[in-house]
């Protein structure tokens, strides 16, 4: 999904595909009643499909709060700068947003439903904008196109906000060197951070001690891991449920062996 058209692929002149109360009803695959009142039908609508194709792209997201029930949208591969008109669909739990022209998390406040939110292959260098959206229990992130220069922060409130309900966090090929943020996010199972700047080793150590939760972990094409005896070491210091470092099985017995060593070493 999403890969039809990509904003870093040769520009292809696209027509602007306007939302307007008749894309809304063609996006809506539920039928209209007989005699069925349109206010009323939008109202019914909880799933849309606006994704854009080789034709045609949306550019500005307008008039959703016709369908204030709405609760999946499906918005990718389009030519949208801007996260907007999102205040009245207050039921929403499924985002997908990636491969747009976004460059920042913004008017997310209303969604406090919001379970699982895409925005792979955009512009965006800062988590942020999170902070009333508790129920959040997937967030995609990677593949961000951003400048050499740049370097991907994260806000604390954000953080905080999500630090019991997050499972998923996807950071792959985002230009993370910073690991400390995320140690606060207690619930995570899965975290994404292959092909990063990642280069302290300390830093994954407190990470993987921080995150009792984790299951799978991917680092790899980082600095960090060409330090020697790496995942030896990572292995070392996580807690037992982490099955899984970058795409490799971990050896429960291995794992076992080397802290009870790490332990007799400093007895």
């Amino acid at each position: 999904m999403g890969d039809a058209y990509h904003h870093d692929r040769p520009a292809l002149s696209r027509v602007e595909r306007e939302i307007s109360i008749e894309t809304l009803v063609h996006a809506s695959k539920l039928s209209v009643g007989k005699d069925e009142d349109l206010h009323h039908y939008l109202k019914r609508i909880t799933h849309l499909t606006l994704n854009g194709n080789d034709k045609k792209a949306v550019k500005r997201m307008q008039n959703l709060y016709h369908c204030p029930n709405l609760k999946v949208l499906y918005m990718y591969d389009n030519e949208i700068e801007a996260i907007e008109g999102l205040d009245r669909v207050c039921q929403m739990t499924h985002l997908h947003l990636q491969n747009n022209l976004i460059a920042k998390m913004e008017q997310l406040d209303s969604l406090t439903l919001l379970e699982k939110l895409y925005l792979e292959g955009n512009r965006i260098e800062r988590l942020e904008g999170l902070g009333n959206c508790v129920a959040l229990q997937e967030l995609h992130l990677s593949n961000q196109h951003l400048s050499p220069a740049s370097t991907f922060s994260f806000e604390p409130s954000s953080i905080q906000a999500l630090s019991r309900s997050l499972r998923v966090l996807n950071l792959a090929s985002c230009r993370v060197t910073s690991l400390q943020a995320l140690g606060f996010l207690r619930g995570l199972q899965i975290l994404d951070l292959s092909k990063n700047l990642i280069t302290g080793l300390e830093d994954v150590f407190s990470l993987v001690g921080s995150l009792s939760s984790l299951v799978e972990l991917d680092l790899s094409q980082n600095p960090v891991t060409t330090q020697p005896k790496y995942r030896e070491k990572v292995i070392t210091f996580s807690s037992p449920k982490l099955a899984l470092l970058d795409k490799k099985d971990i050896d429960a017995n291995q794992r076992r062996m080397m802290q009870s060593h790490l332990a007799h070493k400093f007895r």
